[in-house]
């Protein structure tokens, strides 16, 4: 099943992140939190504006609602306040080539984190930019 959302958004030049090295592998219980090797370059404006389009599509909330700030090692916390409850939410994504890779932060005051969902059973949130239109798909 794939889902479609153009948001129009104004993109910013390009720019190189910092990537972070490891001589190990990571183990299992590290993982999931885990930081991939950055595929392509996205200047950070525009990794949030993506970041942004792809939670409001995952969470049927507008784009305008969203706030995005970055963490740090490529980690973009999107929130926003729901109108029908008027609660606060909060998501960290990254982007991994076309993906968008996504946790919840905080769904119980204090919880921090949740997990990755890059798990193959997850669904994949992918984003391709076409002009000022970023599109987000959700396939199952």
């Amino acid at each position: 099943m794939s889902f479609a959302l153009l948001c129009s958004l104004s993109l910013l030049g390009c720019e190189k992140p910092a990537q972070m090295a490891s001589d190990a592998p990571a183990s299992p219980a590290t993982e999931t939190n885990a930081m991939p090797e950055v595929s392509a370059v996205i200047a950070p404006a525009k990794a949030a504006s993506i970041c942004k389009a792809g939670i409001a599509k995952l969470f049927q909330q507008p784009v305008s609602s969203m706030k995005a700030v970055p963490v740090a090692g490529g980690i973009i916390r999107v929130s926003y306040r729901r109108s029908s409850d008027n609660t606060l939410w909060s998501n960290d994504c990254r982007l991994e080539g076309d993906r968008i890779v996504w946790r919840a932060v905080d769904v119980s005051p204090g919880s921090g984190p949740g997990r990755w969902r890059d798990d193959p059973a997850d669904g994949r949130v992918t984003y391709s930019v076409e002009g000022d239109e970023i599109i987000v798909e959700e396939t199952f």
